[in-house]
């Protein structure tokens, strides 16, 4: 499967040329060019192959997007701790996800804050958790492929995410009886 890409001129224009050039491109006159006119407008049709393509909007939630690499990487992520889903995860994990965006578009709305201690705190806890699983700061870097801070920092707006969709759906029960 192909998809057209579309960028900004100058760098259509130099795939364009790049695939003319190496045969993967077709090359025609515009039909409206006059034979007798020394300067014929060329027509460029550059298909690239899915290869190229870098990431793809799966779902669209207000203005939020879902990508493709989102979907796949909750999958990976699922996976290596065991996880399952109900149904096909094609479309359970952006049905999950576009849930939360939901919570977290709302929780903005209501101007519901979480605090950096609080997600700071609960990245520790979390941190803490994975060390007693796996036996060491070590062994978790090697599982994770990644140093203790970058995992901080990957599960600093994660966590910080989770816990606003968590203060948002108590706030929406607070009143019920």
């Amino acid at each position: 499967m192909t998809k057209r890409i579309y960028q900004p001129f100058v760098a259509l224009v130099a795939l364009s040329l790049t695939a003319a050039l190496s045969g993967r491109a077709t090359v025609s006159s515009h039909p409206a060019a006059d034979s007798d006119t020394v300067a014929k407008p060329v027509h460029v049709d550059f298909v690239a192959p899915e290869v190229s393509v870098v990431d793809e909007v799966v779902w669209v939630v207000g203005d939020e997007a879902i990508l493709k690499s989102d979907v796949e990487s909750m999958r990976l992520q699922a996976e290596s701790e065991g996880l399952h889903f109900d149904g096909n995860p094609d479309y359970r994990i952006p049905e999950q996800l576009a849930v939360q965006k939901l919570y977290l578009h709302q929780a903005a709305i209501d101007s519901i804050e979480v605090t950096e201690a609080e997600v700071a705190q609960g990245v520790e806890r979390q941190l803490n958790y994975w060390i007693s699983l796996i036996g060491s700061k070590e062994k978790l870097e090697e599982y994770r492929k990644m140093s203790i801070s970058q995992i901080r920092d990957q599960w600093h707006d994660e966590f910080k995410n989770a816990e606003l969709v968590r203060k948002m759906k108590a706030k929406l029960v607070e009143d019920i009886t």
